[in-house]
């Protein structure tokens, strides 16, 4: 089987970005997992920005009612979001860490840095849904095994209250604030705003 060769710069982009975190830069797996996670992001992958993004998101920093203005009784419901958001971050940090490649590409599934989790639906170990797993085999060669789900998926996230359709979502930022530290909060509610302007009609 034909492997995937990490090139020279991306090896270095790589070496910073876990050099950032306070990771290991000579564990050559993880140096994979991240340049598989690069080549999969595009582009747009930047080996600082995203140390700072995700440092930055695993500080579970609440929100008040007030900032929420008219969403502000899902208070309770927007931190418990949150809170659980910073810990999938704190997982892809303590992973990058103790040098665990695979680890780190589960854990950065569960995140919200992609919309799609990177394919998952229902098993973020599972390298079949799993798009950062099937990258980094494509380097080292490896059949992952499908294991058991590590915690619920994306779709088992509690729900929050319905939202009376004369009521309208936060406006969209014009374009994506990555630092910011209430990202999360507007990155659910821009996502879920089709599925939350309904009414309950006692049905």
């Amino acid at each position: 089987m034909a492997t995937t060769v990490a090139t020279l710069s991306e090896q270095r982009q790589a070496k910073v970005f876990l050099s950032l975190l306070h990771a290991p830069t000579n564990n050559n797996q993880l140096i994979i997992a991240v340049v598989a996670w690069m080549r999969l992001t595009g582009r747009t992958w930047d080996a600082r920005l995203m140390a700072q993004r995700i440092l930055t998101s695993s500080v579970y920093t609440p929100v008040s009612a007030s900032e929420l203005g008219p969403y502000g009784y899902a208070v309770a419901e927007t931190n418990q979001l949150l809170q659980r958001l910073a810990a999938t971050y704190k997982l892809v940090i303590a992973a990058a860490r103790n040098g665990l490649a695979v680890d780190f590409l589960i854990a950065l599934a569960e995140t919200n840095l992609s919309p799609t989790h990177y394919g998952v639906t229902t098993n973020y170990a599972d390298p079949r849904q799993n798009q950062l797993l099937a990258a980094y085999s494509g380097f080292t060669g490896l059949q992952l095994p499908a294991q058991e789900p590590l915690r619920p998926p994306a779709s088992a996230t509690p729900k929050p209250p319905k939202i009376p359709t004369v009521l309208q979502p936060p406006p969209s930022p014009a374009t994506a604030d990555y630092l910011d530290p209430y990202a999360s909060a507007r990155f659910y509610w821009d996502r879920h705003s089709r599925t939350l302007q309904t009414v309950d009609d006692g049905r």
